[in-house]
C-alpha cells in the first residue's frame, strides 16, 4: 500500500500492482509524505516529496522483511 499524507492525513491510498507501480491521478500541487506499507516488512517514508499537478513522480524503494 502507498500513502499520500498531508499534515499526517492519509488523503490517498492505493494498493501498487505487479510491478510495483501505483498511481495516483487528479492529484493537487504541494508538499506530501509519501508512506509505503506490507505486512511483514519495514514500512519506508518519504517525509517531503514534491508532487507537481500533470507531472510524473518516481520514487524508487526497497522494503526490507521485518525481523
Amino acid at each position: 500500500v502507498v500513502e499520500c499524507l498531508r499534515d499526517s492525513v492519509a488523503v490517498r491510498a492505493e494498493t501498487t500492482g505487479l510491478t510495483g507501480k501505483v498511481l495516483f491521478s487528479d492529484m493537487a500541487s504541494g508538499t506530501y509524505m509519501i508512506r509505503c506499507l506490507r505486512p511483514g516488512y519495514e514500512s519506508t517514508v518519504f517525509p517531503e516529496t514534491v508532487i507537481i499537478r500533470g507531472e510524473d513522480t518516481s520514487l524508487v524503494l526497497t522494503l526490507k522483511r521485518k525481523g
